[in-house]
């Protein structure tokens, strides 16, 4: 979560949908103004996304 700064006018949604045996998850992240908060913090947004919140700490959260 985040409050604030180029994030306070924005909305994130997760959509979970039933494919075959599995869930897809998607996430969009929108709201962004501004060429820096379009370009730049999108995309410093979206590696934390990939690198770390989906490929690790979802993961290990679900297993609990």
């Amino acid at each position: 979560s985040g409050s604030g700064g180029p994030l306070k006018n924005t909305i994130g949604t997760l959509k979970l949908t039933a494919e075959n045996s599995t869930t897809r998850l998607d996430f969009e992240h929108t709201g962004f103004k501004g060429f820096v908060n379009s370009v730049l913090v999108r995309k410093i947004l979206s590696n934390g996304w990939k690198k770390k919140i989906l490929s690790v700490q979802l993961p290990e959260y679900l297993l609990k």
